[in-house]
This record gives C-alpha cells, sequence and structure tokens, in this order.
C-alpha cells in the first residue's frame, strides 16, 4: 500500500512506515537536489563557491566540486547528470552523476537563478534574474540555443506537460510570466493579488502587494502550479478595526507567506473565498467553487476571526517548495524564519493540525536560512540545506509528527566572526532583539532580500514615537517610501529619505524597534553594520553592453547636471536638499551606485523606470528639470543610469 510522507498519524495512512517507493524522479528545489536513487544529496555551497556531495547512507561528505562563483540552484536530470547555477560567475555547470568531475561550463546572462530541464530532457532552462532572460541551452554539451527576454527578474521555472510552455517567476514583480518556446515570448503574466478580503490577518489591510516570487512547482498530476512568494502590507491599516491595535504597532505582521495555486490550463491564480465577517472587495477578482487549494497565506499566528495567539515558530519569506511525490503535501522553507511548513495540497482540515481549519500540518524548525529542500522517493525522508549553518537537516516522522532527526554538517562559515554574526541578525525573523517572533516576525532581509530591495513603497510614519512604535497606524494621506537597496550603505549616511538618521547605529535601532524587536547592543550594531559593509551591487548586465557612445555622452550630461549631488564612489554627496514639489520639506540625496537594479525610483516609487526620472512629468528637485532637452541628450542621460 503506498502511503504519504506527511500522514503523521493524522489520517487514514500511516507516516514513514510500509510505504512502497512510487516510480518518479525524487522532487526537489532550491540549492539541494537528491540523485535519482536517493543515494547521493547534491548542495550548492555559495560561501565556498563549490558543489558539495554527501552519501546519504553514511551521511559522509563525498566531494566538494569547485563550481563558478556563488552557486545557487542544483538540478538532476534522470540519467543522473548534475546542473548548477552559478550566480556570480554567469554560468551554469553539468557535473557528472557523482558530481565529482565538471563536464561542461556555459556563459549565460547576468545572475542565473533556477534552472529546469524541458519535459523531452534535452534543453536546459536557466532564469538569468539580472538580465531579465531565460537561456535555452543544450542539455548535454550546454551549447546555448537562445537567450529570451521575459523581463523583470525571472527566478524560477517550471515546464508545463504540454513541453512548450515554461511557468516563470518575476522575483520583483511577484508574479508569473507565461513563456511560450514556441515563439520565444511571454504571451500573459499571472498577478498573485488576493482580495483585501480574503483572509483574517492580511484582509484588513487595503494593500497586500505580492512581491519576491521565489519558486514554482507543478503538483504531479501537472493540473496545477504552486508559486511560493510574500504578501506585503504596504497600505494604511483601518485603525477603527478592533483587531487593529497589536498589528499597528509592530512591522513583524508587514510581511507574510504567500503559496498562490494556479490552474495549468487556464493561467489563473485561485481566488481565497471572502472573509466571513468582511464584505468582499467589489473591485477584486471573486472566489468560486469549493476551497480545495492550499492557503495563499501562511502565517500560524491568527486564528480564523483575527485573533492573535502568538504561536512561534512564525514564517514570512519562502524561499522553495517541493511537493511529495503523490502530491498530497507542500513543504514550504522559509529562510528567514528557519522552518518548513507542511501544507495540505487540498486544504484537508483535521483538529490535529497546528492550524486545522487552512490545512497547515505543522512546521518544522531546522537550521538558519533554509534555501532548499528535497523530499526522497521513498516518502520517508526530507532533506533541508541550512545555508548559513552548512548543515543538512534530516526530518523523518516520530511518533506521529514531523521532526528533525539529524543534522548533517559539511562547511563551516568563512567570513569573519563579526560579519557571520551580523548576516545572521540581517535574516533572522526569530531572534527578538530585532522582531516579535509571537506574532509571525520579520527580518531586515524580509523587506531587504540578499541586501536589495523588494521593489515596494511602504507607508510608514517618518518618526516613531519614543518607543520606536506608533499607537496607530498613520492616516490615509500618509506618503510612501520606497524601498531602498543597502550595499554600499554605510558610507552613505544620513539615513531615512528625509536623512534624519544621522548615522547607521541610529538607523538600525530605530529599524529595530519598528520590526518590534526588544533592542540590539552596540555590539550587535557593529555586527550588522560590518555585514552590510560586505554587501555588493547585482552585477549589471548593461555594463559594457550599451553603444558606447550614448553612454559618453550620458556621462558628460550627468556631470553637468547631476554630479553636484550625485557625487563619488556611492554618487552620493551625502546630504539633504530642498525639493520642489514633494511630501517632504527635504529629501536625502540616494546613491545612484548600481540603481538599474533599484526600480521603481524616487522617495515614493512614483517613477516606475529610469526613463520616468529622467523624462519626469513633475520634477521633485530642479535639477531632475529635463525638460527642453533633446531627445537623444535623455537617452544618453538613461543609459549612462543603466550602467552604472
Amino acid at each position: 500500500m503506498r502511503k504519504t510522507f506527511i500522514a503523521l498519524g493524522l489520517g487514514a495512512s500511516v507516516a514513514l512506515v510500509g510505504c512502497t517507493r512510487p516510480d518518479v524522479v525524487p522532487k526537489s528545489s532550491g540549492s539541494v537536489a537528491l540523485s535519482p536513487d536517493d543515494a547521493l544529496l547534491f548542495v550548492a555551497d555559495a560561501d565556498h563557491d563549490v558543489l558539495t556531495v554527501i552519501d546519504l547512507k553514511t551521511r559522509a561528505v563525498l566531494a566538494q566540486t569547485p563550481v563558478g562563483k556563488s552557486p545557487e540552484r542544483v538540478a538532476v536530470a534522470p540519467n543522473g547528470d548534475v546542473y548548477v547555477t552559478s550566480k556570480g560567475a554567469r554560468t551554469v555547470s553539468r557535473l557528472s552523476p557523482d558530481g565529482r568531475h565538471v563536464e561542461a561550463t556555459a556563459t549565460v546572462g547576468a545572475e542565473p537563478v533556477g534552472l529546469t530541464l524541458s519535459r523531452d530532457g534535452q534543453e536546459l532552462l536557466v532564469a538569468n534574474s539580472m538580465s531579465g532572460t531565460v537561456s535555452r541551452l543544450d542539455a548535454k554539451t550546454l551549447s546555448v540555443k537562445t537567450e529570451l527576454k521575459v523581463g523583470g527578474q525571472p527566478w524560477s521555472l517550471s515546464p508545463l506537460a504540454d513541453g512548450k510552455t515554461v511557468y516563470v517567476t518575476d522575483f520583483a514583480g511577484g508574479s508569473v510570466k507565461v513563456l511560450s518556446l514556441e515563439s520565444g515570448a511571454v504571451t500573459s503574466t499571472v498577478t498573485l493579488e488576493q482580495s483585501p478580503a480574503s483572509e483574517c490577518a492580511w484582509g484588513i489591510a487595503p494593500a497586500r502587494e505580492p512581491a519576491q516570487a521565489t519558486d514554482v512547482i507543478l503538483s504531479p498530476d501537472g493540473e496545477r502550479a504552486y508559486v511560493a512568494h510574500v504578501q506585503s502590507r504596504t497600505g494604511v491599516l483601518d485603525s477603527t478595526h478592533p483587531t487593529n491595535t497589536r498589528m499597528a504597532t509592530s512591522l513583524a505582521f508587514a510581511v507574510a507567506p504567500a503559496l498562490s495555486t494556479l490552474d495549468t490550463t487556464t493561467h489563473m491564480h485561485k481566488m481565497e473565498p471572502s472573509n466571513r465577517t468582511m464584505p468582499m472587495d467589489p473591485s477584486a477578482p471573486q472566489a468560486t467553487g469549493a476551497t480545495d487549494f492550499p492557503p495563499t497565506i501562511l502565517t500560524t499566528n491568527m486564528t480564523a476571526d483575527c485573533q492573535n495567539i502568538g504561536r512561534p515558530p512564525g514564517m514570512d519569506s519562502p524561499s522553495s517548495l517541493v511537493a511529495d511525490a503523490l502530491g498530497e503535501w507542500i513543504f514550504v522553507a522559509d529562510h528567514n524564519s528557519n522552518a518548513v511548513a507542511v501544507v495540505s495540497s487540498t486544504r484537508r482540515q483535521d483538529d490535529r493540525f497546528l492550524d486545522p481549519e487552512r490545512g497547515i500540518a505543522g512546521l518544522v524548525r531546522v537550521g538558519a536560512r533554509p534555501t532548499g529542500i528535497a523530499v526522497a522517493g521513498d516518502l520517508k525522508h526530507a532533506y533541508v540545506h541550512n545555508a548559513l549553518d552548512g548543515t543538512i537537516s534530516i526530518i523523518e516522522n516520530s511518533s506521529g509528527r514531523l521532526v528533525v532527526s539529524a543534522t548533517i554538517p559539511f562547511a563551516n562559515s568563512g567570513l569573519a566572526p563579526d560579519v557571520e554574526r551580523g548576516r545572521r541578525l540581517f535574516y533572522s525573523a526569530v531572534d527578538p532583539r530585532v522582531t516579535e517572533p509571537q506574532l509571525g516576525g520579520v527580518s531586515c532581509s524580509s523587506c531587504h532580500p540578499n541586501g536589495r530591495t523588494d521593489a515596494l513603497s511602504w507607508t510608514l510614519p517618518s518618526t516613531p514615537n519614543p518607543t520606536g512604535s506608533w499607537n496607530q497606524w498613520p492616516p490615509a494621506n500618509t506618503p510612501t517610501r520606497n524601498t531602498p537597496a543597502l550595499w554600499g550603505v554605510t558610507k552613505t549616511a544620513p539615513y531615512h529619505w528625509d536623512g534624519t538618521a544621522q548615522d547607521l547605529s541610529a538607523f538600525s535601532t530605530t529599524m529595530v524597534r519598528q520590526m518590534g524587536g526588544v533592542g540590539v547592543s552596540s555590539n550587535d550594531l557593529s555586527d550588522l553594520n560590518a555585514y552590510m559593509a560586505t554587501l555588493s551591487p547585482p552585477d549589471n548586465p548593461n555594463a559594457g553592453a550599451l553603444a558606447p557612445g550614448l553612454v559618453a555622452r550620458g556621462q558628460a550630461l550627468f556631470a553637468e547636471r547631476c554630479q553636484s549631488c550625485h557625487a563619488g564612489e556611492q554618487l552620493t554627496d551625502n546630504r539633504s536638499h530642498q525639493v520642489v514639489a514633494s511630501d517632504v520639506s527635504k529629501l536625502d540625496t540616494p546613491s545612484l551606485r548600481g540603481v538599474f537594479a533599484t526600480a521603481p525610483y524616487l522617495h515614493d516609487g512614483s517613477a516606475k523606470a529610469l526613463r520616468d526620472v529622467v523624462r519626469p512629468s513633475r520634477p521633485t528637485v530642479t535639477e531632475h528639470d529635463t525638460r527642453g532637452l533633446p531627445e537623444q541628450d535623455l537617452s544618453a542621460l538613461e543609459a549612462f543610469l543603466q550602467a552604472q
């Protein structure tokens, strides 16, 4: 009798015993992958630029094979070939089935992340996040056939059963692109918004924006796709709602883990039903039919009637997904909350579940920053890569509960001790020094993923009260603030868009209070600063690729019109300036280093692309007024900025 991996002793079947192995390739996602026979585990170790090979019978490290800089994700073909993307090297490599030898390497676009084989196994598809492209390569030779422009930040891919269509997640846009391999074009984009009234803890916010779409997988029958992303509460809460009092005093509620379900026939995502106690937003898509798909919001800190139950660990930013071979359960690794959620694919209900009504069976605590997960074909084991610990957590059943039964260490951090401590603080949504785990938790990385930007604009008070929070959420006319990237941040004081935080310690202390943390020490701040000093801009695909004459003309115009404020290594004068048309009296000069990757632009995010900054309809500062410049000069200025 075939029995599910995560029956947990809660249903008709018994977990992890007496199982018959289904004839399927083991499922994996993110930075780990299993060999077809479940004997080997392959791990992309970005800290040491190697592919680590682990023997799962002896739990010994067999090899650490050098690949390109910052290996990101792994995939294994049915014949055993191993493929690895190296985000920092613009390469993808094919290794021998034992993972010991690199047999072919190809150059692809900037910052490749996700990779997958085509349905027939003849092609390898690679998502190049900074180039906004998908590379098609011959799976054996790795010769590049073509590079398809999809836009945004392509992150993860999943080919559909028809063999002609591929789902591509857009990390920055929080959406899924439908890519036709026949035409080589994106035929549609699936947005992942839900009705504001669809889920209790988040339904009372009028603005919840999807972002950080990190993974997409298919159900075994191919009829559905599941997408991991976040839902961010960027808008203004209704301060009259009785449950908003606590939510309005901490950013710990601001980012929620999300799991959207797509119908692969219609390419539409399934809508949650309206909240029982709230009217459905008439402008939002309406849910239809029975709710037989996983909950969109995976937070477990709110009951169905909107009561906070303060049950850690929370969840905030999923990194990877995997379904068991029968398609009954989905495992969601959350890289800031150090946990794996186990979710019913049909929203099965059971009083013994962690969240009985929404089908969340439980949460398993693992190591620091899980970035990949795999479920063995025998349905008896799951393996989680804890990137900051350099370990693998083995999840098994114990008396009806899934627990970490063993941990396999394979690497130590190569960072300086203070940098490593700062990195752990930066990525933690469970450390009470920086957040409120009992409320769900939020980390620095929740809004600044990998030290970059979530591409969102937030409605936040400009100055918190002395406790670091505020008595109620700001009023509806409070302006929004665009999330800045953090590379070079240690050299760009003052901070906040109005420049009110004079040094990084003041900035970090304020943000930790707003995140709900009890506070950080001076040593903690020093560690955070040490880590943030290591952050660098993304790999720029425009550098050297644009017409040299055009860029040179743009550079001359920039020196003439912009360099009085955007000067030096970080392209900022580290000062605040009076503005012409804005919601604040002064604006801190933002750094333009790596500006090509920080859309949207301006302090309120009102400029969606660099061309909107170069060609503003209403300049915010006098120097931004480019009206009267010839079109060719505007194009040159834009080209120069794109190359930064």
